[in-house]
């Protein structure tokens, strides 16, 4: 019995892996002014969320904005605008792919999955000093565990 769940669990973290896409595989991209962008036509459209990898070497948190844009952007309230806070070290963020273009106090109509077409990494504080980042890896990829962790309430 056990080779059969052994089986089952390497077939399940085989089919999360096959369902991913890798941006950047490049460890210690040092991002040190203003903003990265990463222009690539992508269909996400089987795909739950965005994972960034990051590691900020300063002793402060650094604030972002992660702009994802589909094809049918042209500024900023028609494109994703998603604000985080990189803590020092590294760090692991969990976004979303099920949003709304626009800010959170005007939501817009649902971003286009199918028809990506940049995502935008932009500094919101100090964006003209150098202040070093170190994009490690960013993940688009298929969420196989839909059951939040933590206390539940319903």
């Amino acid at each position: 019995m056990k080779s059969n769940i052994f089986a089952l669990v390497l077939f399940l973290s085989l089919y999360t892996w096959a369902q991913e896409i890798i941006l950047s595989a490049t460890v210690q991209q040092k991002w040190s002014k203003g903003y990265i962008e990463i222009k690539k036509d992508l269909d996400a459209s089987s795909l739950d969320s965005l994972t960034l990898l990051s590691k900020n070497p300063n002793n402060e948190p650094v604030n972002i904005n992660i702009e994802i844009r589909d094809s049918e952007s042209t500024d900023y309230w028609s494109r994703v605008n998603y604000y985080v806070s990189l803590p020092p070290n590294t760090s692991e963020i969990h976004i979303p792919l099920n949003l709304r273009v626009g800010d959170t106090s005007r939501p817009g109509r649902v971003l286009n999955k199918a028809k990506l077409r940049s995502i935008i990494f932009a500094r919101v504080d100090h964006a003209d000093q150098e202040i070093p980042i170190y994009i490690q890896k960013i993940i688009l990829k298929k969420d196989t565990n839909t059951t939040p962790v933590g206390i539940h309430a319903y």
